[in-house]
């Protein structure tokens, strides 16, 4: 079981990616690692800096997947912004939380939720 999710979240990624990039965002991190966080994608578009959380699904039995992002996760994926944004030169002007749903079956589909969470005190 633990492995299917494996693969799935994988897939959901990379059919993320090729959202982001076939419209406009420039990649700049994969699987972004700090503070025991993680970042799913990092992408540029327009100098706004974007941190995407990918969530995928094979179904909607249990809701849908962009809805599986906690209040819990949002503070971890701010922190571990935080940490990138201080310790890169990358030049933007605002960044943005973004959230990527992703149903995965013989079509595939993407849901892109702009500004899906902000932060509004330190993390």
């Amino acid at each position: 079981m633990k492995k299917d999710n494996i693969v799935k979240g994988n897939r959901g990624e990379k059919e993320a990616e090729k959202y982001l990039v076939k419209n406009g965002y420039k990649i700049i991190f994969r699987k972004y690692r700090a503070y025991r966080g993680e970042i799913d994608l990092i992408a540029l578009k327009n100098r706004v800096l974007v941190f995407a959380e990918v969530k995928s699904s094979s179904s909607t039995l249990f809701g849908e997947p962009e809805n599986r992002v906690s209040i819990k996760k949002q503070r971890q994926i701010a922190k571990v912004a935080d940490f990138f944004i201080r310790n890169t030169d990358l030049d933007f002007d605002e960044c943005r939380f973004d959230v990527i749903s992703v149903m995965l079956g013989s079509n595939v589909s993407v849901k892109h939720i702009e500004d899906a969470f902000y932060i509004t005190r330190r993390v």
